[in-house]
């Protein structure tokens, strides 16, 4: 009877050893194995060469080092992030697939395009901002924000603002920054953040809300104004311009890039990425990717509660927008 027993005793530790991979058994409380052992997937959920794929290859170097393992960035492209957001979240809850949070997720939700929402995803850390910022085209002689608003004052519905395409990041950054200001005016949709900058410059339309890299070109050859930054600092590019907030406007928008997983990953391996994380912006090659490459700034929030805060912000401006324009 007692070799019975014992025997039986291997077998329930041998079926816990091999459903449980995630577990360590010996004296004391199950433990998280090492982690990771194998290569991690970094899906990109637009093309090669877009702001989403800058970021993952700039980021990438300094997760490897940390990790200790590589860090395989895959691009996954449809449904303006759609398909490769869906692929991300229905991986396995592992640790071992990673994906780049931003603004999309709530354009993609309010759209009713995904039937997923935001806070489906374990987004653990925000690591860089793309500023959305008000430019206004040389022909339209507007050079300040103060002069914007008091020609769209004067002139209801007549000043026409460009953006990339109806539930774009930037169209809906337009309409917040338009209901804020209590303005009326038309929105112009246009193929790509490029063919709105490309209008502005040449009188098509009086401004667009854009981010530095699309801009930086124009500005630099006088035919862009850059009339406002929208978020909490000046973007790198242009550190003399002020933001909304300056101005006595309190209203704070960014485009930003993060780091998601599946919900339900351990939040054990949740610390083992936030170090590996804040080791990778640290690194001086990511910097010049980011400020230099993107023109973007690196302004982190570590911690699935705190970025779930800001990210519950920012779906409390998109998601109603972008509800608006729902088919």
């Amino acid at each position: 009877m007692r070799h019975r027993k014992l025997l039986g005793s291997v077998a329930v530790i041998l079926v816990l050893a091999v459903g449980a991979t995630v577990l360590v058994f010996g004296a004391g409380e199950p433990e998280i194995e090492e982690f990771p052992t194998r290569d991690i997937e970094f899906i990109v959920m637009y093309g090669a060469g877009g702001s989403a794929d800058q970021f993952a290859r700039a980021i990438q170097p300094g997760l490897e080092e940390a990790l200790g393992v590589s860090v395989v960035v895959r691009n996954v492209t449809g449904g303006g992030g759609a398909v490769g957001f869906t692929e991300a979240l229905t991986a396995a809850a592992d640790g071992y697939t990673i994906t780049i949070p931003n603004n999309a997720l709530f354009t993609l939700q309010g759209l009713g395009h995904v039937d997923f929402s935001y806070d489906d995803f374990d987004t653990i850390a925000r690591a860089i901002v793309e500023d959305y910022v008000l430019t206004a085209g040389g022909p339209s002689g507007i050079e300040s924000l103060e002069e914007f608003v008091e020609y769209a004052k004067a002139n209801p519905g007549e000043v026409e603002i460009g953006h990339a395409g109806v539930g774009s990041s930037t169209h809906i950054a337009s309409v917040a920054m338009v209901d804020f200001l209590d303005l009326d005016v038309e929105f112009v949709p246009f193929d790509g953040g490029a063919a709105s900058t490309t209008a502005a410059m040449g009188g098509h339309v009086h401004a667009v809300v854009q981010h530095p890299a699309e801009i930086i070109s124009g500005v630099e050859g006088g035919d862009l104004i850059p009339l406002a930054s929208m978020g909490d600092a000046p973007p790198v590019a242009f550190p003399d311009i002020p933001t909304m907030k300056d101005e006595g406007f309190d209203l704070s928008i960014v485009q930003w890039r993060g780091i998601g997983l599946p919900k339900g990953v351990d939040e054990e391996i949740h610390e083992i990425y936030l170090d590996a994380i804040r080791q990778a912006v640290e690194r001086d090659d990511f910097r010049n990717a980011i400020e230099e490459g993107m023109l973007a700034t690196i302004d982190p929030i570590f911690g699935l509660a705190d970025t779930m805060a800001f990210m519950d912000h920012m779906a409390g401006i998109f998601v109603p927008i972008a509800e608006a324009f729902a088919d």
